[in-house]
C-alpha cells in the first residue's frame, strides 16, 4: 500500500425523563456532534447535559429511530435513546450513566477536528472539461474524502459535484492510492451542512454501507 502523502498547504429539559430530573446539569456551548443511526448520520449541537442524558439542537426532523449513537468531534461515542423531539430540539437518554467531565472537556487521546459525516455518495469530479466518476465517503464543513480512478496530484484544483449544493470548488490536500482528501474553497455553515446531509440521505436511492456498527445510507446520485 502506498504511503499517505500529505500536501503542504427550547424545550424544558425535564421532559426528557424522570431519570434526569435529579441529575446535575451543565450548560454546554457549541458542543457539536452527530447522531448515528441505521438511516444515516445527522448533525446536532449539544445544549446541556447531565450524567444521564442531554438536550440537543437539531436542524430537521430525525428519521424514525429510538436507539442510536452520539459521536463527538473528539471521537467520543455514546449509546443513546431519543426520548422527545420538536421542530428544533430533541432530548436523549444515555444507555448508562456517563462521566460528565469526559463529555464536557472531551477527554480523549485523539485530536479534535470538525465533525465528519460518513456517506457513500456516487458523484463526479470536474477537471477542466473532463468529468470523471468519484465517490464521497465522508464530508465536513471544510472538506471531503473521496475515491476516484482519475489520478490526482497534491494541490491539484478541481470541482466536486454535490447533489443539492451544485458544484463545489476544492483542492487536493492529501492522497493515498485512489483515495483523496479535499479542502473546500468555501466552507459550509454548520446548519447548511446539516440540512444538505439530511436531504442527501433521505432523497437518493440507498444501499447499505457499514459504519461504526450501524448500517448507514449510501446514495447513488444520477449522472
Amino acid at each position: 500500500m502506498d504511503t499517505l502523502e500529505r500536501c503542504e498547504l427550547s424545550q424544558d429539559s425535564s421532559e426528557s425523563g424522570s431519570d434526569q430530573r435529579g441529575a446535575e446539569r451543565l450548560r454546554l456551548l457549541m458542543r457539536t456532534g452527530k447522531l448515528v443511526m441505521p438511516k444515516g448520520e445527522f448533525l446536532c449541537v449539544l445544549r446541556d447535559a447531565s450524567t444521564t442524558g442531554f438536550r440537543a439542537r437539531i436542524y430537521h426532523r430525525l428519521p424514525d429511530a429510538t436507539a442510536m449513537e452520539l459521536a463527538l468531534a473528539s471521537g467520543l461515542r455514546y449509546a443513546v435513546e431519543k426520548v422527545w423531539e420538536n421542530e428544533t430540539e430533541a432530548g436523549f437518554r444515555f444507555a448508562g450513566e456517563i462521566e460528565l467531565e469526559e463529555l464536557v472537556n472531551e477527554l480523549t487521546p485523539f485530536p479534535k477536528r470538525g465533525v465528519r459525516l460518513s456517506l457513500a455518495l456516487e458523484t463526479h469530479i470536474l477537471i477542466g472539461d473532463q468529468r470523471d466518476p468519484a465517490t464521497i465517503y465522508n464530508i465536513s464543513q471544510q472538506g471531503a474524502r473521496i475515491t476516484t480512478h482519475h489520478a490526482l496530484a497534491c494541490d491539484q484544483r478541481l470541482r466536486l459535484e454535490i447533489a443539492g449544493s451544485g458544484i463545489v470548488a476544492a483542492q487536493v490536500r492529501w492522497r493515498e492510492e485512489d483515495t483523496y482528501g479535499l479542502i473546500f474553497d468555501n466552507t459550509f455553515r454548520f446548519d447548511e451542512l446539516a440540512l444538505l446531509a439530511s436531504r442527501l440521505q433521505r432523497t437518493y436511492r440507498t444501499s447499505p454501507a457499514v459504519n461504526a456498527g450501524y448500517v448507514t445510507s449510501a446514495a447513488s446520485i444520477p449522472g
